[in-house]
């Protein structure tokens, strides 16, 4: 199930986030620390070690998984 997300970006604040939970809710792939970020810090990368930001939709993706 898809669910909205609602709040602020953890990084910048802004609430331009995206539509689904499943977009919003990142892990870092270096450090492991989550956030819920707008796709503009996302791009970015992680702000504690500049690694990859991935969502939930990322693995879908990557691993064919359907949840």
């Amino acid at each position: 199930m898809l669910i909205q997300v609602t709040g602020t970006c953890d990084i910048c604040g802004g609430t331009n986030l995206p539509f689904t939970t499943q977009e919003a809710q990142v892990t870092c792939q270096k450090c492991g620390k989550k956030y819920k970020v707008c796709l503009k810090c996302k791009t970015k990368g992680c702000p504690n070690c500049g690694g990859k930001l991935e969502s939930e939709i990322d693995c879908v993706a990557k691993y064919g998984v359907m949840f």
